[in-house]
């Protein structure tokens, strides 16, 4: 765990710090806590469940059209 103090990273023990200005930083939180992470998250889910209902329905649309004798005859007759 490293201390920061002022931006300096304070190692030796004999230096005097106020507790006020004390940030303790770990890599872990400041990445999974972090509101633009959670958001890139979000957007990266919905995207892909955007694009499987897409594909979902684009699938469907195609066989339906394959299936449906109306549709056939239509294109017969122009």
């Amino acid at each position: 765990m490293q201390v920061y103090y002022s931006g300096k990273s304070c190692s030796s023990p004999t230096s005097t710090v106020s507790a006020s200005n004390i940030k303790i930083l770990s890599p872990k939180s400041m990445v999974l806590n972090s509101f633009y992470f959670q958001l890139l998250i979000l957007t990266l889910l919905l995207k892909v469940i955007l694009f499987t209902l897409l594909m979902i329905f684009d699938l469907y649309s195609f066989l339906l059209c394959l299936t449906d004798r109306s549709y056939i005859k239509f294109w017969h007759n122009i």
